[in-house]
């Protein structure tokens, strides 16, 4: 069947080869060796366009669910050193050797199980949402959501080298913090890299693609340097018998934070283990403290058991101070102020840096209440002025008391808790769990029963 349609947003081409819609050109598209071709149509609903990325773990493709109309992106099991594709017939196959078969299928079990413990994670605002997986043509596939953004490599070329310390903190903190709720659930990233980071146009922050499966594979000792990013990974991810844990993502954020920090490659664990010397981001002058410089090298320490063992002990330690050139900075008094102010748009919750951090929210209502706030107490909202202290009684969908919002101004995050009935929600409409706790950076968005009771926590200089 020929679709005229543009693989890149799947609208109508209209015989053109440049999409009127997105700009997108077709006719220079290239379609790597081994991938499916535009249009396959996957498990009856999805149908595939460009390739976004291949690796040499597998291949990912942009794709349209043909039953909600929506765009999604598609993960497919394809390690390069140890399958193939039939071209006629689509399908992976193993190559002939009995350890390519070996690797190859059980290989692909762990990426079935890796996509099962994902979907745990649907409700960290962090880590990019799983939305379905199943296998056919011989392999398997994990459907994720479309990040409209680009990863920290290509925001690192697009602005000389570097990002910029502030935001690169954001950055660190936003994951580190996903990350403490991630392993709570014994999962592991063990892939974090620049590539691994998505920026959205909405400047949300994401992880994408966990490596459970790839370190599977990885540790076959074949193929190992195509399988693993040489510097970001830690020395116990080349060993088989390696010990991970915590520790292990701990090293692959901080080579990642030292790497877009400085612009410098990174030495790889094996040399530095025969000797080469990494030097330290304060040396090499970049723009950081003497502390957060330390903190990145005690957590790219070679022996797992000189690292910071989880995120908790090393974000006790990390100077996350911003700078005065950053847009957004953290608030160093100790105590804030709950006020309200006048605007026609929706509701906004907002830190708003003075002498002291602010807690502000805006409606059309104007001033509802106001009342000091100390650090890392508990905002209550909800629709009760007896039990809560930000009211929105607009509305009785909402809860007498309908979620938490608290400010931690030493590591620059929010933590949000809903214990309402009907349920308080991201922007992109994900649930929160009951009663669970999670961290969000600031930008972030959520609404209390409804689209029309949205609000906003940020970090401003005021």
């Amino acid at each position: 069947m020929r679709y005229d349609n543009c693989i890149n947003c799947f609208e109508p081409l209209d015989s053109n080869t440049s999409c009127m819609h997105c700009g997108f050109d077709n006719e220079t598209a290239k379609i790597p060796i081994g991938a499916l071709p535009a249009f396959t149509l996957l498990h009856n609903k999805y149908l595939l366009g460009k390739v976004l990325g291949r690796g040499g773990f597998g291949i990912t493709y942009i794709a349209k669910d043909v039953i909600t109309n929506s765009i999604c992106a598609i993960k497919e099991f394809m390690p390069s050193e140890y399958s193939a594709r039939d071209d006629l017939e689509l399908s992976v196959f193993p190559l002939s050797d009995s350890k390519s078969k070996f690797v190859f299928e059980h290989g692909k079990e762990k990426f079935i199980e890796e996509a099962k413990t994902l979907l745990k994670l649907r409700n960290n605002p962090a880590v990019v949402n799983i939305l379905d997986y199943f296998t056919q043509y011989n392999t398997a596939y994990l459907v994720m959501e479309y990040l409209d953004g680009k990863d920290l490599r290509k925001l690192t070329r697009e602005n000389g080298g570097i990002i910029n310390s502030d935001f690169a903190k954001i950055i660190f903190v936003t994951v580190a913090s996903s990350l403490m709720e991630v392993h709570r659930l014994n999962i592991l990233h063990r892939d974090l890299s620049p590539e691994n980071i998505i920026v959205t146009k909405k400047q949300r922050i994401t992880l994408i693609d966990f490596g459970a499966a790839r370190n599977f594979v990885s540790c076959q000792n074949k193929g190992m340097s195509i399988l693993l990013k040489p510097g970001f990974a830690p020395p116990e991810q080349y060993n088989a018998n390696g010990v991970q844990g915590p520790w292990s993502d701990v090293y692959s954020l901080c080579a990642t934070f030292y790497n877009i920090v400085s612009g410098k490659p990174l030495i790889d664990a094996l040399f530095r283990y025969r000797g080469e010397k990494q030097p330290s981001l304060y040396s090499l002058g970049c723009d950081v403290s003497k502390k957060t410089s330390d903190v990145i090298e005690k957590g790219m320490e070679l022996e797992y058991k000189r690292r910071y063992q989880d995120f908790k002990q090393l974000m006790d330690e990390i100077d996350i101070q911003y700078s005065n050139r950053s847009v957004a900075k953290t608030p160093t008094a100790t105590q804030g102020t709950l006020a309200t102010s006048k605007n026609t748009g929706n509701p906004e919750l907002k830190i708003v840096e003075t002498i002291t951090p602010t807690v502000s929210f805006t409606s059309s209502e104007g001033i509802i209440n106001k009342n000091a706030v100390q650090k890392n107490d508990i905002l209550k909202i909800g629709r009760s002025k007896f039990s809560s202290n930000l009211v929105l009684d607009h509305d009785t969908n909402i809860s007498r008391i309908h979620c938490y919002v608290r400010f931690d101004d030493k590591k620059n995050i929010f933590y949000l808790s809903d214990v309402s009935a009907n349920g308080t929600y991201f922007e992109d409409g994900r649930r929160l769990e009951k009663n669970r706790e999670y961290p969000v950076p600031p930008g972030t968005k959520f609404y209390l029963a409804s689209r029309n009771n949205m609000l906003f926590v940020n970090v401003e200089k005021g």
